[in-house]
């Protein structure tokens, strides 16, 4: 079953709780700590609606997924929050102008990645079938 929402809240609440508590997060090995994560997480999860077990290697999998995308949000929100603007920016403000900056960041990807497949397309030899008159990619 997918990561929802109401998982992966739990699952960072549950990362910064033991990670932040000075003797589990410095004094414990790798496994300790996400042993703690999935114990924190699952007693989170008992207070909600529980959905489906989830073991230790599944939260660190979907928590390095996480931190992917906040680490991917970061360089927009700062860029967002260094502007100098007429006015005082809310956090509200600051948040929406990074996911537009996020948005457009995207959809430039999607545009350069297509340029490429059309230049790619354009530059592959054609083979034609004398058959029918048609024209093939080799």
């Amino acid at each position: 079953m997918g990561w929802t929402d109401e998982d992966r809240v739990p699952l960072c609440t549950a990362y910064l709780a033991v990670s932040g508590h000075p003797v589990p997060a410095t004094g414990s090995s790798k496994e300790q700590l996400w042993g703690a994560v999935h114990d924190k997480w699952t007693d989170l999860m008992k207070k909600g609606l529980f959905r489906v077990k989830r073991n230790v290697s599944a939260l660190e999998k979907q928590f390095k997924q996480i931190r992917k995308g906040v680490s991917t949000f970061m360089s927009p929100y700062l860029a967002v929050k260094k502007m100098q603007t007429t006015g005082n920016l809310s956090e509200e403000d600051i948040i929406s102008g990074a996911v537009s900056r996020c948005c457009s960041l995207d959809i430039y990807e999607v545009i350069r990645n297509d340029r490429e497949r059309f230049r790619r397309y354009t530059q592959s030899p054609l083979v034609s079938d004398t058959r029918r008159g048609r024209l093939f990619l080799s």
